[in-house]
């Protein structure tokens, strides 16, 4: 504990921050699998079904990044996000 400060008081001036500005959790890659182990030799579309089957149906704080094969999709989501 550092000298002058209250046990916990960190966290506690931590909280009102975090309540304005949610932190988020964005995933676009997976690397290790709890089931499968190191999945790096995978192809990159196996790897990302691995990732969105579980975080998918939890929505907020954790996410997947959108992804799309649709040039014209991509070059929208590239503009807004400028």
């Amino acid at each position: 504990m550092l000298p002058g400060r209250a046990p916990g008081a960190r966290h506690t001036a931590a909280r009102a921050p975090a309540a304005v500005h949610p932190a988020t959790l964005a995933a676009f890659d997976l690397l290790q699998h709890p089931l499968h182990g190191d999945v790096r030799a995978r192809s990159y579309l196996e790897r990302r079904t691995l990732l969105v089957e579980p975080l998918e149906p939890l929505g907020p704080p954790l996410e997947v990044v959108p992804s799309t094969e649709d040039r014209a999709v991509a070059a929208d989501w590239y503009t807004l996000l400028q």
